[in-house]
């Protein structure tokens, strides 16, 4: 599975809906014999950082967007 985009509008956050989502896809994932599910943050975006931590994402690589010549390249490198 591949988490892309988590939007909670602005006067919803804070009150536990994020991890109420990430907790139902944690039970449906064990249920489902899935093993790996992935997400992307922004290096600069502490809380959503903070906030898939908390959730038990384990953070395993990063990624760097260049734009060159207008059109962007995503160039991946990972660790463990």
């Amino acid at each position: 599975m591949y988490l892309f985009d988590v939007l909670i509008f602005s006067e919803y956050r804070a009150k536990g809906i994020t991890n109420l989502i990430f907790s139902y896809l944690k039970n449906f994932m064990k249920d489902n014999k899935k093993l790996n599910c992935y997400t992307i943050v922004d290096n600069t975006n502490f809380k959503s950082k903070n906030m898939v931590i908390k959730n038990g994402f384990l953070k395993i690589g990063y990624f760097i967007t260049i734009k060159f010549k207008d059109k962007r390249k995503i160039i991946v490198d990972t660790w463990r």
